[in-house]
């Protein structure tokens, strides 16, 4: 399958994050999950899934000779997916950090309140990371797309523009 190259690797990748969550799951990391309370931790990875099935399909469409302008036309939303993981991340680790203030200002034994503060920090740091880890994943496949991109388009004696995004 030569004309499949891309969307063989594209396969890789997805494999290999496939791999990557189960034994995220194995070492018992899906418990983070389960104790955020905002739940936007689970709103990044289905962006991230979403994303990744969404360039699949560009990335097979590519390499079965759709016309290249529109792949790249589309190949947007991948970018957008990208620094959208990134910013419900951040606005994770805002609300985490918001939650962890408010929490610092409840009564109760000590040992009781500093919990609740590292629980509400952890939620905080799990958002930075997930949302910083998929946005990277998704901009990885976004750029390897557009550069097979820019390869069909030059083998095809079309202009290539410049720049990303």
């Amino acid at each position: 399958m030569p004309g499949k190259r891309l969307f063989l690797q594209w396969t890789l990748f997805a494999c290999l994050a496939a791999i990557g969550a189960f034994i995220a799951a194995r070492m018992g990391w899906v418990g983070y999950l389960r104790n955020d309370p905002t739940h936007i931790t689970l709103i990044t990875l289905g962006v991230f899934v979403f994303a990744t099935v969404w360039l699949g399909r560009l990335s097979w469409r590519l390499s079965s000779g759709h016309n290249p302008e529109i792949v790249r036309e589309e190949l947007g939303h991948g970018w957008f997916a990208s620094s959208l993981c990134v910013s419900i991340g951040l606005i994770g680790t805002a609300i985490g950090y918001y939650l962890m203030l408010k929490d610092g200002n409840a009564s109760g034994d000590a040992a009781e309140v500093i919990n609740r503060l590292f629980a509400n920090a952890s939620i905080a740091l799990i958002n930075t990371v997930v949302g910083g880890v998929c946005g990277v994943f998704v901009e990885l496949q976004s750029h390897f797309i557009g550069h097979a991109i820019t390869k069909a388009l030059r083998k095809a004696g079309r202009p290539v523009r410049d720049g990303g995004p």
